[in-house]
């Protein structure tokens, strides 16, 4: 599913289904980036169990710091070669 709220100012959050197709426990790669390309923060690396799962962004980097307002992306690649991409906008 999509970010909500999107644009948002302190946090979004998102839900996203894990299938069986992976298998019972898959390495899930939740991580936001910016437009570069670069790596901003990491969300979730690691397995994860079959069903609806829910994580959020509290608009920091992996350091804490608070990132500045802009459009970053959201990727989750999993262990069976799924991956998915959303655009999010943090606005201050």
């Amino acid at each position: 599913g999509n970010n909500y709220p999107n644009p948002f100012n302190s946090q979004t959050r998102f839900r996203f289904d894990v299938g069986i197709m992976g298998g019972p426990d898959q390495r899930i790669n939740v991580a936001v980036y910016n437009l570069l390309g670069q790596r901003v923060k990491t969300l979730h690396n690691g397995p994860i169990g079959i069903g609806q799962h829910e994580l959020a962004w509290h608009g920091l980097n992996d350091r804490g710091v608070p990132v500045s307002s802009g459009i970053y992306v959201l990727r989750m690649v999993g262990d069976s070669s799924i991956s998915q991409t959303k655009k999010m906008m943090l606005m201050k």
